[in-house]
């Protein structure tokens, strides 16, 4: 009896010993996934903070974005870019925008969703590439600085340098983790990445251009010029290859001389003469606060580290490559956001790749000198991760409590809407009909578009501050378009930006000339107020804005 208890216990431990033995694989998994579940969490709340700038139930759009949403919903309808609709930036905004209302027919939320696409696995990715460059600690400071850097110049989303920074830290990835395996076809995606996100603006490509400078002259330095030619040629593949595609597209639909006219040369005629890199580099240092400070620190011990390679003749290493890129790369992105002199905040979110690496770097020089060996562990750890979340969902309730509104009507409660409402563009809708053009005076084809009114004419930015042909011929197609396809209500919203938008108004008009608050007048503006104030009467003012309507014979 006792022999066969005791070979019944014996066997019974084998048999549990050999579960937990298998269990170990099964626990050791569920180690490995605890830490990416963790990030993606992080990284799921940090982009949502930044998107709740932008959230469509809660928000309305800017008038650039809101203008953007206009066109990519005349693209859907089936007008041509840049001939039917015009503005001045490049084709990728639109063609985001008309994905996003072609996923969500007249609603904001399509291009919200783009927006978190773009932003998750943008910000994913310059979290690898960090990590791979400078561990995983590294890699989380950068990731917190640089979303919470982004949301102080974000505005209201749907930008035209927020969706080039996935392209951006997508070749800042590649760079980091990638570029040794196949160099031609690793540079070539870069190539392409900087034309994907040149086509939104031409100020965006900075993190490319870096990435080039310092591959050429690290390929100088090492004098491995095979491998450097395989590299710069898949640079210029990949760019001039996208570039081509894009052109032939635009050809393809007769469009082509309308989209070089709109995209560059308009552009390049606008901003000649009128760079003033440190009035940028001043404004840039005001938005982001405290990061301009660790992006310094981390700045100036990369040039320090350099110049101690350089005099010790390792300045063809691995390390030297990564600080050469830190040198290139913020002087040139102060240029490009500086270039058009007008420093708006949305123009400084292409430095935030530049923050997202400079905060990473200063971490990880002076994190051993500022944190006890006891910190500097639990960064180490998953418990961090989790830390943060929970902290900065503290000190955010409301944008919490927002989601769970939006989404709760996005799921359960779409009767009544999903967007945002304006009280100025329930009046137009509930005061003309569907086929009614409504013209908004002050760049407003946001509001076109809540109302679901089309404008009279594709030039729905005048007028523009740019005295040049370009400007002349959309003038004059502006004054064509208003007395050939008269709109039933024109909405004056000069009052949003009164020192350079004239009112419609005569009386407040001559008050605004009298104190010289425009230096530039287009040709036909003073046509055009005087033709709508003889041919349209005053019928209401909606929160401030004056509405009139075409007099009937």
């Amino acid at each position: 009896m006792t022999k066969i208890s005791a070979f019944s216990f014996t066997m019974k431990f084998i048999n549990e010993f050999k579960i937990s033995e298998n269990l170990k694989p099964m626990k050791q998994k569920i180690k490995d996934y605890i830490k990416p579940v963790s990030l993606a969490l992080l990284l799921l709340w940090l982009i949502g903070l930044v998107l709740s700038r932008a959230n469509p139930y809660f928000t309305l759009p800017s008038a650039d974005g809101g203008s953007f949403l206009y066109i990519g919903n005349r693209m859907l309808a089936g007008d041509e870019l840049y001939v039917d609709v015009w503005d001045h930036k490049g084709p990728g905004i639109f063609f985001v925008n008309w994905l996003g209302v072609m996923l969500v027919n007249n609603s904001r939320w399509g291009v919200w969703f783009i927006e978190f696409f773009a932003l998750y696995f943008g910000f994913l990715l310059g979290y690898l590439g960090i990590r791979k460059k400078w561990g995983e600690d590294a890699a989380l400071i950068g990731l917190i600085i640089s979303a919470y850097s982004l949301i102080s110049v974000f505005e209201k989303g749907n930008l035209t340098e927020e969706y080039p920074l996935l392209f951006n830290f997508f070749a800042l990835w590649l760079f980091f983790t990638q570029k040794e395996k196949k160099p031609f076809l690793i540079y070539a995606l870069i190539g392409v990445s900087f034309c994907m996100a040149f086509m939104f603006r031409a100020n965006n490509g900075g993190t490319q251009i870096a990435v080039g400078i310092t591959t050429l002259i690290a390929g100088l330095l090492r004098q491995d010029y095979p491998k450097l030619f395989k590299q710069m040629a898949g640079l210029a593949s990949g760019t001039i290859g996208s570039l081509l595609l894009i052109l032939l597209f635009f050809h393809s639909r007769g469009t082509l001389q309308f989209f070089i006219d709109a995209a560059f040369t308009y552009n390049f005629l606008d901003v000649s003469g009128s760079t003033d890199i440190v009035s940028g580099f001043l404004k840039g240092w005001g938005f982001f606060g405290a990061a301009s400070y660790l992006m310094v620190l981390g700045y100036f011990a990369a040039l320090y580290r350099l110049y101690v390679l350089i005099t010790k003749k390792q300045s063809a290493d691995a390390e030297s490559e990564t600080l050469i890129l830190i040198a290139t790369l913020w002087p040139l992105e102060i240029l490009l956001s500086s270039l058009s002199g007008r420093n708006y905040s949305h123009y400084f979110v292409c430095w935030i790749p530049t923050i997202f690496i400079l905060t990473s770097y200063a971490y990880r020089i002076f994190s051993p000198t500022v944190f006890t060996t006891k910190v500097l562990n639990f960064i180490n750890t998953t418990k961090v991760y989790y830390a943060v979340l929970v902290v900065s969902m503290l000190f955010a309730m409301p944008v919490i409590r927002n989601y769970s509104d939006a989404f709760n009507v996005l799921l359960f409660n779409r009767a009544y809407g999903i967007d945002q409402r304006h009280e100025l563009s329930e009046y137009i809708r509930n005061n003309t009909k569907p086929d009614e053009k409504v013209l908004i005076w002050g760049w407003g084809a946001g509001m076109n578009f809540l109302s679901r009114r089309e404008a009279p004419t594709s030039h729905i930015f005048y007028p523009l501050p740019s005295d040049n042909r370009i400007n002349a011929e959309l003038s004059k197609k502006f004054y064509e378009d208003l007395i050939n396809n008269k709109p039933v209500l024109v909405v004056d919203m000069s009052s949003t930006n009164p020192d350079y938008l004239t009112s419609i108004n005569p009386t407040l008009r001559a008050e605004q000339a009298h104190k010289h608050m425009r230096n530039y007048y287009p040709p036909y503006y003073h046509e055009v107020l005087d033709y709508i104030i003889e041919n349209y009467r005053l019928e209401k003012n909606v929160k401030g804005y004056d509405i009139y309507r075409l007099k009937t014979p």
